[in-house]
């Protein structure tokens, strides 16, 4: 009997033990690097980043910084998209980094991801490995020059929060959302028209708009 009972004990002990790290892990959080964008001579680059959270709480990205001594940035910021990510959503974010020096080459670093479920502490953390190469400065740029007034504007993969804006798709007669984020290159800028030339040619732009907001 006695045996019986200090079994159960061990096992009681041994459940409470378990729990609380079943907690504190909060799920699953895969967090991953797809891309680095580096424009010609720019000393700030763009990394892409997506999370996907499944943990059953609302993650928040804390901090980004390298975990060796490549002393390749000089910050990382992280977007406002970053703050709040709620559960079971998959983003994928821009996190501008400034460079420490632009110098051509290959570059290689480990990013250490740190985040709370939550706002519960210990902080999580994952660690991902980037690798990008720095064009040449004089190499023929992504952004239009400034100086010309008729590429004031550009159309730009992210929007102000960091988060990545997909391209749309819909059903033949059905209505679909189109989101055209703007990146002002040269300003000041002002009362923006875009104006989509509609066609029934499948070359062009198919949509019929019903409003602008």
């Amino acid at each position: 009997m006695k045996q019986k009972i200090t079994a159960l004990l061990l096992a009681a002990m041994l459940m409470l033990a378990i729990c609380p790290t079943a907690l504190a892990e909060g799920g699953n959080v895969t967090i991953s690097v797809s891309d680095v964008i580096a424009n010609p001579g720019e000393t700030v680059v763009s990394i892409q980043v997506t999370v996907v959270n499944k943990s059953g709480g609302e993650v928040k990205i804390t901090s980004v910084k390298e975990d060796n001594n490549s002393n390749i940035f000089k910050s990382i910021t992280i977007p406002k998209g970053a703050e709040k990510i709620k559960n079971g959503e998959s983003v994928s974010l821009m996190f501008p980094a400034e460079l420490n020096a632009y110098r051509v080459r290959n570059y290689s670093a480990n990013l250490v991801f740190k985040y709370t479920i939550d706002d519960s502490l210990p902080e999580q953390e994952s660690i991902q490995i980037i690798r990008f190469t720095l064009p040449e400065a004089n190499a023929p740029a992504a952004t239009p020059d400034p100086s010309n007034p008729a590429a004031a504007f550009r159309l730009s993969s992210y929007d102000p929060n960091g988060l990545i804006v997909t391209t749309a798709s819909g059903k033949n007669g059905g209505k679909v959302l189109v989101r055209l984020p703007l990146m002002c290159v040269s300003g000041p800028v002002m009362n923006i028209k875009v104006a989509p030339k509609l066609s029934t040619s499948l070359d062009e732009f198919p949509f019929a708009i019903e409003r602008v907001d």
